[in-house]
């Protein structure tokens, strides 16, 4: 794990094992990337902060936010922290209670519509983008619109990762 982290590096450049990618321009100048995995997963980046990982049945697997780093354990969120020292990195982890996780996941929803409506209703700026399938745009509204309902039925989260 590195001691020093650094902004994210050329998205569409280094995001490789996301077949399909596409970068928007909010209004405000504000970036947004989103991929796909060859698995059908998906991943949103809202700039720097914050970063979503679906799996391929829009279940969240992996989150950041805040610097800070969320894996699903399928029935709640484990929370990733790192403590750095002059000496070492400490990764320290924590279970979210039900409360914390029902709260990340209806924030999270809430950012996701806001994306899907600003998709749906052309206003956002289609930046650089790299598909294989040509359809990228249209999954993009599809896959986002199956993570809005699963966070809302609750089934949000993908099995543990291992």
């Amino acid at each position: 794990m590195a001691r020093q982290e650094s902004p994210r590096e050329d998205l569409i450049a280094e995001a490789t094992a996301l077949i399909d990618r596409i970068e928007f321009t909010q209004q405000d100048g504000d970036l947004i990337f989103a991929g796909f995995k060859r698995s059908g997963g998906l991943s949103i980046y809202f700039g720097e902060d914050p970063v979503y990982q679906f799996d391929d049945q829009g279940r969240l697997r992996r989150a950041f936010k805040s610097d800070l780093m969320y894996r699903s354990q399928s029935t709640t969120l484990t929370l990733l922290q790192r403590v750095r020292t002059e000496q070492e990195t400490v990764l320290q982890s924590r279970d979210l209670s039900n409360e914390h996780c029902n709260a990340f996941l209806a924030e999270m929803a809430t950012t996701l519509t806001s994306f899907l409506s600003m998709l749906q209703e052309d206003k956002l700026i289609v930046g650089r983008h790299v598909s294989q399938s040509g359809e990228a745009a249209q999954a993009l509204i599809e896959r986002v619109t199956t993570a809005i309902e699963a966070a809302i039925q609750t089934k949000a989260l993908s099995p543990a990762l291992k």
